[in-house]
C-alpha cells in the first residue's frame, strides 16, 4: 500500500508540474477517464559539483556564456571548510585534474570566510591562462572543470596550494 501511495504522489507532482499530459477517454459514452499520454523530463540547465565537501556551488547551476564563442563561467562558490580560506587561483578548463597544477589559473586573491559565498566570473582556457580560450558556440554543451587553489588562514604562506576541483556541465548561452 505504501508503494502505491508513493507512486500516486510522484505522479501527482509530475502532473501538476506539467511533465505529464493527459487526454480524456470515454468508456461506454458515460464515464470520462483521464490517462497519461506522455511524460516529459526537463534537463537541468547545468551542474557544478565539487569533489570535496569543503566547497559548494550555490546555487548548483553555473552560468556558462560565450562572447565571440569564447567560453566564460560565472559560479558562486561557498566555503564549508569550517575555517576561513584564501583563494589564490581559480581556473576553468576542460583539462582533467591530472593535467593541471597550481601554476595554472588566474590569480584571485580572495578571502572567503567559513559559510561565505563569492561569485567568480572566469574565462575557460584550453591550456594555461593566456593560451587560447575554449571556443564553443552558444547552444552547445560545455563539460569541464573549475579548479580552486586555496590556503587556510593558518597555512604557512609558502605552503603548496590546496586544490578543490569541481566538475561543470551546461549549455553555453549568449551573454
Amino acid at each position: 500500500m505504501r508503494h502505491i501511495l508513493i507512486v500516486f504522489v510522484l505522479f501527482s507532482i509530475l502532473f501538476s508540474a506539467g511533465c505529464v499530459k493527459s487526454s480524456d477517454t470515454k468508456i461506454n459514452n458515460e464515464v470520462n477517464i483521464t490517462q497519461p499520454t506522455s511524460i516529459t523530463f526537463v534537463k537541468a540547465s547545468g551542474t557544478c559539483t565539487f569533489s570535496n565537501a569543503g566547497f559548494s556551488c550555490t546555487p548548483p547551476e553555473p552560468k556558462i556564456y560565450a562572447v565571440d564563442d569564447k567560453v566564460n563561467l560565472v559560479v558562486n562558490v561557498t566555503n564549508y571548510q569550517g575555517q576561513n580560506v584564501n583563494i589564490k587561483k581559480i581556473f576553468c578548463t576542460d583539462l582533467k585534474p591530472t593535467e593541471v597544477d597550481q601554476n595554472f589559473g588566474e590569480d584571485k586573491i580572495e578571502s572567503l570566510g567559513n559559510g561565505d559565498t563569492k561569485e567568480f566570473d572566469v574565462r575557460c582556457w584550453k591550456d594555461k591562462v593566456n593560451s587560447d580560450q575554449i571556443l564553443i558556440a552558444p547552444g552547445s554543451e560545455f563539460a569541464g572543470y573549475l579548479y580552486v587553489w586555496y590556503l587556510f588562514d593558518n597555512d604557512p604562506k609558502t605552503s603548496r596550494y590546496r586544490l578543490a576541483p569541481a566538475s561543470i556541465t551546461g549549455i553555453v548561452r549568449e551573454k
